[in-house]
């Protein structure tokens, strides 16, 4: 009778590990399933991802020129602008000659240096 006690006792426990190796082969395929990425083997190395190359297309209508350096754009046109104030310089120099011209009309002659 002992035998028979200790019989079933192992065949309690060999049920009971069957039992836990169909949950892990269970647990074991669901994954697999969901997340078949798991298989694939890769190294600790990080991917190289490619650079993204972004092209902008810029739409120049009549009515608006592209102005390059030493130009700036001024209403429809382009100006030479050498020291890049956002000035033409056609237009500082009249504003030093309307100067100068002021001054001589005041009466003041010419100044001292």
């Amino acid at each position: 009778m002992l035998k028979g006690k200790r019989g079933q006792a192992s065949l309690i426990a060999v049920i009971i590990l069957l039992i836990l190796i169909m949950f892990v082969v269970i647990v074991a395929v669901a994954v697999l399933i969901l997340r078949p990425d798991i298989l694939s083997i890769s190294q600790s190395q990080p991917q190289q991802t490619q650079p993204q190359i972004i092209i902008k297309t810029i739409q120049q209508t009549p009515s608006q020129p592209l102005c390059t350096y030493p130009y700036t754009q001024v209403g429809n046109t382009c100006c030479l602008d050498k020291n890049f104030n956002g000035i033409c310089d056609s237009d500082e120099i009249q504003k030093q000659n309307i100067l100068i011209v002021q001054i001589h009309t005041l009466g003041m002659g010419p100044l001292a240096v």
